[in-house]
């Protein structure tokens, strides 16, 4: 079987049309002064979620205690629950959207990332759905 001919540079799995059928999840370009920012606040949350991360899961309660815990209002936090042992986070800082997770089966993992607010008008929450 050849190569499709449909693939387009950085199109994922080279199906026909990727880019444009994921185009629901662009994000809002951060000038300069927001990236450097938000890597600021991605830094600063990963090492606040260590120690609730560290050796146990966490719930959702307590991650959400956490963020509030960094200064974090209670409004601009969201938090969720993705299988039995994995922790979700938005924050949402105006312009710049933090996300990230606690990993209950991977000792003391926090990933987090800071990116721009999504183009479809949902905020920092990904939309659900494009075309």
């Amino acid at each position: 079987m050849g190569a499709s001919p449909y693939v387009e540079p950085d199109a994922g799995d080279g199906a026909p049309h990727y880019r444009e059928n994921h185009a629901f999840r662009s994000t809002a370009e951060l000038s300069p002064a927001d990236r450097a920012k938000g890597a600021a606040e991605v830094k600063r949350v990963e090492a606040g979620l260590a120690g609730i991360a560290e050796g146990r899961r966490a719930t959702e309660a307590q991650l959400h205690e956490a963020l509030a815990g960094l200064g974090y209002g209670p409004e601009t936090i969201s938090t969720g629950t993705f299988g039995p042992h994995r922790n979700t986070f938005i924050i949402d800082l105006g312009a710049i959207c933090a996300e990230g997770a606690l990993d209950g089966m991977v000792n003391g993992l926090v990933k987090a990332e800071a990116h721009g607010r999504y183009l479809e008008g949902t905020g920092c929450v990904e939309p659900a759905g494009g075309h």
